[in-house]
């Protein structure tokens, strides 16, 4: 379950992990031993309940990989080149590409080229940014500017007030750099500081540090120029306000030199994610009004002069360097952490901004500023979006709640969509006999032609003649013939139900270990009286079906047909199922006859 939910680095959970790989695996660990193991643990105890920020990782991995081999496969996202300005950039094999993620809660995950380090470039921006307004707060804001420039990142053009326009661009950020020798601070504060954040010690690559130190040409103009307008902290005489500026230049080269992975970035993030406490170990590493700030200059000035575009498309605060490195934070679930080479017009990285645009396409989180109820939730539980959405939908029509289904309406959930028998709204209201729902569902536009799991329509399903009169009137048609349909009684709607239920319709025997931990009643059953070992078999999922009965499930429990697992399997053609489900079925007739025989004999 550790790893399911990509937290084995979580340092509460080192002792336990140390004590679990001294155990040989042949030997048996007691109830008992293990309940002392885990006394105080009650970060174990989140991971065992799935109460995690993402409480489906496994399954956010899996699209998330999903969507990093789109994007690697896509011709679209090899488009651009590299920053060849830059002569150590330029050498770097434009094919590399690595993406990451890191939650709030240390949840980690990454693909690709991830033992490459590249350098940080103008996400150190963000880094440097942090540290010294954690150290003088607003102070900053009397050398450096708070609004957008409009201009290219390294443009010699200043605010009214002769400052930088933010820390995000060129000059903001040599100003910073120089705040920061103001107050005493050098290269190895800031990596210790970055230490701090990520658990990981970044060193600087000479020879880039060197080539940008000989070629920065704009940057050592655009020092000289705020050297020339006194933008800089006043110091004694000329010499030394030189010197000053010079030291601050270079503390800004030897800053966007320092080698990183996307491990250690997406780290870095989540500590800010997180409102400054760094997830692995729970130590405070900035304020969070120094979290808000650095946010906001990464949500309107992070991607260059794409920035603009960036936010209106996806809404997410992000920092880009011409390496091709991005650092996208989403507030209070964790952050992203891309690099591959190839830069757009802008400078920013194609691929790593397909990442955010794919993730977009499947969840409605990493989106700040808007939210689309049909996408997936990545905080909520497995299936949770399909329960509140589908599921209630199929509930609402299954007990007459008309306003809930309009409400449901209301906010764009589709009345269309099946569960994991294809069972539909219109299917529950026909068989439960609520003509004024399928009169609503119907002038709603949905199919009233759909077929669930065994091929039959609501139309096999009305219940009364009044609404097989009303469907044969706008022209449906019957499906395969059905068993009569009893309505079923007494289990009211819950979410932990029905994710039990999908969990087994999707072969999700991970998820159903940790919810019968939680108390779950293995034989709660839905709308149609259908049982977690229902859909098992239904699907053929032998390992669920063996583990469901192991641990109590009926075998016998009939759903609002009158069908009993077995009988699904036989349905299905699921032969291994059908199999053990008939040996099961065998092998109590056979301790029921020998019981029997026993009792006869002692009489």
């Amino acid at each position: 379950m550790i790893i399911y939910q990509g937290v084995e680095s979580h340092k509460s959970l080192s002792k336990l992990l140390q004590q679990l790989n001294q155990i040989d695996e042949t030997e048996h660990i007691t109830i008992n031993r293990f309940k002392e193991m885990i006394i105080g643990q009650h970060f174990f105890k989140r991971v065992l309940e799935s109460d995690l920020v993402l409480p489906s990782f496994f399954r956010f991995c899996q699209n998330f990989k999903d969507c990093y081999q789109k994007v690697l496969a896509d011709p679209q996202y090899n488009e651009g080149k590299v920053a060849d300005y830059i002569a150590p950039l330029e050498k770097v094999n434009p094919e590399y590409f690595a993406t990451s993620f890191c939650s709030t809660d240390g949840q980690f995950v990454q693909f690709g080229d991830i033992d490459q380090k590249f350098s940080i470039q103008s996400i150190g921006k963000v880094v440097s940014y942090a540290y010294l307004y954690e150290l003088i707060g607003e102070e900053v804001h009397k050398y450096v500017g708070e609004e957008p420039s409009g201009q290219k990142f390294n443009a010699p053009i200043f605010d009214d007030l002769g400052r930088p326009h933010n820390p995000m661009i060129n000059t903001g950020a040599i100003m910073v750099c120089a705040l920061l020798r103001h107050h005493n601070k050098n290269i190895q504060h800031i990596i210790n500081f970055y230490e701090e954040a990520s658990n990981y010690i970044p060193v600087i690559d000479e020879e880039l540090y060197q080539d940008e130190k000989l070629t920065g040409y704009t940057n050592h103009a655009l020092t000289s120029l705020m050297l020339a307008n006194g933008a800089f902290p006043k110091k004694a005489n000329a010499k030394e306000q030189k010197n000053f500026a010079d030291d601050a230049l270079d503390l800004y080269f030897k800053l966007c030199s320092l080698l990183v992975d996307v491990r250690s970035l997406a780290n870095f993030g989540a500590m800010c994610a997180n409102n400054g406490i760094n997830p692995f170990n729970g130590k405070r590493v900035l304020s969070p009004i120094t979290i808000k700030a650095c946010v906001t200059f990464m949500t309107t000035c992070g991607m260059y002069n794409g920035a603009g575009k960036f936010t209106k498309n996806f809404g997410v605060p992000s920092k880009s360097g011409v390496s091709g490195g991005l650092l996208t934070i989403i507030p209070g679930i964790g952050a992203f952490a891309s690099w591959s080479p190839r830069l757009n017009k802008e400078g920013n990285s194609v691929r790593a901004i397909g990442i955010i645009q794919k993730l977009n396409e499947i969840y409605n989180n990493f989106n700040l500023f808007h939210k689309e109820i049909e996408k997936k939730d990545v905080t909520k539980k497995s299936f949770q979006t399909t329960i509140q959405t589908t599921i209630a939908a199929c509930s609402c029509a299954s007990i007459g709640d008309l306003e809930g289904l309009n409400r449901l309406s209301n906010i764009c959930v589709s009345l269309d969509q099946g569960d994991y028998d294809n069972r539909t709204p219109l299917h529950l209201a026909a068989s439960s006999g609520y003509f004024d729902i399928v009169k609503y569902l119907v002038e709603k536009g949905v199919d009233f032609n759909c077929k669930d799991r065994w091929g039959a329509t609501p139309l096999n399903d009305a219940s009364k003649k009044e609404i097989t009169e009303y469907l044969e009137s706008k022209g449906a048609k019957y499906g395969n013939e059905q068993k009569e349909y009893q309505i079923v009684q007494g289990d009211p709607f819950n979410d932990d139900k029905y994710r039990l239920l999908y969990a087994a319709a999707e072969n999700d025997l991970l998820l159903i270990k940790s919810m019968l931990v939680q108390g779950i009643k293995i034989d709660c059953y839905d709308y149609d009286g259908r049982t977690a070992l229902h859909l098992a078999a239904s699907q053929g999922n032998i390992d669920v079906v063996k583990y469901l009965v192991a641990h109590g499930a009926s075998c016998t429990f009939k759903d609002a047909r009158g069908n009993n697992p077995y009988y699904d399997s036989v349905r299905q053609n699921q032969q291994e199922v059908k199999n053990f489900l008939m040996q099961i079925s065998t092998d109590k007739i056979g301790a029921i006859r020998k019981k029997n025989k026993t009792v006869d004999q002692g009489k």
